[in-house]
């Protein structure tokens, strides 16, 4: 390799650390806002008590209104 490459990989290497450096760092600071969760949950009905199925809709209820 010539010494022009040798030159020319050093420069580059050296530009794409700091643009993905100081791209990566912009990025992060303006995250901003509420994070919102879901859970999600699969219940057999068969193997799921009558008690539990009506907490499950009340709960249902309470965050739907």
């Amino acid at each position: 390799m010539s010494k022009n490459n040798r030159v020319f990989v050093i420069f580059f290497s050296i530009l794409l650390f700091l643009t993905v450096g100081m791209s990566e760092k912009a990025y992060a600071e303006q995250i901003s806002g509420t994070v919102h969760n879901e859970l999600v949950g699969t219940f057999d009905k068969s193997q799921t008590s009558n008690r539990t199925i009506e907490e499950i809709k009340k709960l249902q209820e309470m965050i739907t209104t």
